[in-house]
């Protein structure tokens, strides 16, 4: 077997070999790069639609805004036109079983 499904003491093989392996395959989605030792902390502009405009006053006006937030990342994806933002508003969700 190749890649690292297989023996993994000798996981380097030929470019042709290795995309043959449906198993040896991988993708990056993200670098971050700093001078910093901490670990990057996670952005947060997937929760600005949230405070958008004027703050709710009430309990109620915060479920509002949640659910109209909600349903506008729903819209985008089944659109096939979800911003990250979107993606990641939906993950969160989806994390914690809402």
């Amino acid at each position: 077997m190749s890649g690292l499904g297989g023996d993994r003491a000798n996981y380097r093989v030929p470019w042709e070999q290795a995309a043959a392996d449906p198993r040896s395959y991988w993708g990056v989605t993200r670098v971050v790069v700093h001078d910093n030792p901490e670990t990057p902390k996670d952005e947060l502009g997937h929760l600005r639609p949230l405070f958008a405009d004027l703050t709710p006053a009430d309990w109620p006006g915060v479920a509002r805004r949640f659910a109209a937030v909600t349903e506008s990342a729903i819209r985008a994806w089944a659109a096939n036109r979800a911003t990250d933002n979107d993606a990641l508003w939906l993950e969160s969700l989806l994390r914690r079983d809402f």
